[in-house]
């Protein structure tokens, strides 16, 4: 019983102090060269849930009224400011933010593996198994924000 109440507290523990810990989850900076205009470079701290949801809203909404005043396919692809620029960069945003959250899921996951494995309550292969996912998950944000641009 006391283990059980030990594994409870330091999970809460984990849970209240991992927002603070897990906000960079890609620390090294992203590789410029002298064309790379910094404005249009994609910052992990953008990527967050609510910008994840404005970009979805868009996509599910605005989208449509954006192809219904374009009567055609080549008045869709000039329209711009319309489509040709917000809608590359709503899908990236989008993107970008589903996979930031699955490393923060795989980040949540491997800290409880840990923290039932220090309790007992499970075997040091689920630990190096959570290691895998969530090093694949960073691995996949990581990459993804390396290569993330702004249209414009």
């Amino acid at each position: 019983m006391r283990r059980v109440i030990i594994f409870i507290v330091s999970l809460l523990a984990a849970i209240v102090m991992a927002p603070a810990r897990s906000q960079v989850l890609c620390p090294q900076s992203k590789a410029t060269t002298p064309e790379d205009d910094p404005a249009l470079s994609l910052d992990e701290k953008t990527l967050t849930f609510q910008k994840g949801m404005d970009s979805l809203a868009w996509l599910e909404k605005d989208v449509w009224n954006i192809m219904r005043r374009n009567t055609t396919t080549q008045g869709l692809l000039e329209d711009t400011e319309g489509f040709g620029i917000p809608f590359p960069n709503t899908v990236m945003m989008t993107k970008g933010v589903l996979l930031k959250q699955h490393a923060l899921l795989e980040q949540q996951r491997l800290e409880v593996a840990v923290l039932k494995l220090k309790a007992g309550q499970a075997a040091s292969s689920g630990v190096e198994k959570q290691k895998r996912q969530f090093a694949v998950a960073r691995r996949q944000f990581c990459e993804f924000l390396q290569k993330a641009q702004y249209v414009d």
